[in-house]
């Protein structure tokens, strides 16, 4: 079955404005095991212990250009 992402996109392309928690819910509802594959496979994000937040602003720069 579809995400929630695409149909969202197939609604919206059709002129079909609906809120997103509605949409949410009917996948739930039709598509439970789905959707519980889909929220399986999710991408874990890494967790940063740092003082604050600018400390880790550093390892996004282009450190690699610099000679």
């Amino acid at each position: 079955m579809w995400g929630k992402r695409c149909v969202l996109g197939g609604l919206r392309s059709r002129n079909i404005r609906i809120q997103r928690w509605r949409v949410r819910h009917c996948l739930q509802h039709l598509d439970p095991i789905g959707r519980a594959f889909r929220c399986r496979h999710t991408i874990r994000r890494r967790i940063n212990n740092v003082q604050t937040p600018n400390q880790l602003w550093h390892i996004d720069g282009n450190h690699k250009l610099v000679r």
